[in-house]
């Protein structure tokens, strides 16, 4: 497997924050502020705010407790970015937000394979160095693989889950119809979450700390999960 061609297919970002009671009052406003091109449709809920692109690609969100932006796909990462860091400070300054309960940024990848089964070998291989014998003692030869791997750097954690899967599988993974028509037939697929609770965030700095968080955050899945697959070898 060639770690280079790992690909990015899904960013989203979240953060929880204690009830604020601005919201049922300021719903319409967050919209108005908001609202772009790229998100122009919109449902105001009585707990709830969604704005969309209306094809289920792009979405922002809000709660009295939590918000965050969900994107299937963007064009660019800097896309995805910049258009969190400008819903974060819309929120940050409407709900008057000055702390978090928690914050995370998580990236599905998909990196393209020929062939399904190959895949299971090779982690079988690579992931258990004395398969043969491990399966023979065992009595019975795994026909696929998916594990967890959780990690603590400091005072955040991170969950990588990694597998093989279909296309069958990775569709259920995607809202938007226009990207799953893109999914390879046969992938590993790479589920990174990057997050902390209560974060000891600088409230009179509190959008560039969280922006500084899912920076780091979107960086380190590509990092991390290129090189695990790296040492699977192959």
């Amino acid at each position: 497997m060639d770690a280079s061609e790992l690909r990015r297919w899904t960013l989203m970002s979240e953060i929880r924050f204690p009830g604020s009671v601005a919201f049922f009052d300021k719903r319409a406003r967050l919209v108005q502020s908001f609202q772009t091109s790229q998100f122009d449709k919109w449902a105001l809920q009585p707990r709830r705010v969604d704005i969309t692109d209306g094809n289920r690609q792009f979405l922002a969100f809000t709660s009295h407790q939590n918000a965050g932006i969900a994107m299937e796909d963007p064009p660019t990462e800097g896309f995805f970015r910049d258009h969190l860091k400008r819903w974060l400070k819309v929120l940050l300054e409407e709900l008057h937000i000055e702390r978090l309960n928690r914050i995370g940024v998580r990236s599905l990848m998909l990196l393209p394979q020929p062939d399904f089964e190959d895949m299971v070998d090779l982690l079988r291989t690579g992931m258990f160095r004395n398969s043969d014998t491990l399966w023979t003692n065992f009595g019975l030869e795994p026909v696929d693989f998916g594990f967890p791997l959780f990690f603590r750097e400091g005072a955040t954690r991170i969950t990588l889950k990694l597998g093989p899967m279909r296309r069958s599988a990775v569709e259920r993974e995607f809202a938007s119809d226009a990207i799953r028509e893109k999914l390879p037939e046969a992938c590993l697929f790479a589920d990174f979450d990057y997050f902390q609770d209560e974060p000891s965030f600088d409230r009179q700095r509190l959008l560039a700390d969280i922006m500084r968080f899912v920076n780091t955050g979107c960086d380190k899945a590509i990092e991390m999960t290129s090189s695990l697959i790296a040492g699977i070898g192959g």
